[in-house]
């Protein structure tokens, strides 16, 4: 049976808290549970990024359903919330824990001055 080192990483980090000079900061959440049609990858979690006045700017979570529009009953668990984005939570399509992490750290770069992006 083959490990899955990054979800066995990102399960072990559970409450990390990074800061960063500029008064950003984020935050990982992450516990393994059972895989549901909710949460078909077995994992609950949010990853949460906040500008130096404490308000969450960037964060994505399978924490509750979202409605898609044209569709009648909330389908998607994942999803990703924008401070720009003020009307609802967007789907979002959970494919790894590499990619989520990857698409995470994109956008808190966005955020953050050129010289503490990650690339």
């Amino acid at each position: 049976m083959s490990v899955d080192h990054a979800r066995e990483f990102f399960a072990a980090h559970d409450g990390l808290i990074y800061f960063y000079e500029t008064g950003h900061w984020w935050m990982v959440e992450c516990q393994e549970v059972e895989p549901t049609p909710e949460r078909p990858c077995g994992l609950k979690y949010s990853l949460a990024f906040f500008g130096p006045d404490d308000c969450c700017v960037v964060r994505f979570d399978n924490s509750h359903a979202v409605k898609v529009r044209g569709k009648p009953n909330p389908t998607a668990y994942d999803h990703w919330h924008r401070i720009d984005d003020r009307e609802r939570p967007v789907p979002y399509e959970f494919t790894s824990v590499e990619r989520l992490l990857d698409d995470f750290m994109e956008a808190v770069d966005r955020h953050l001055p050129p010289n503490l992006r990650s690339s």
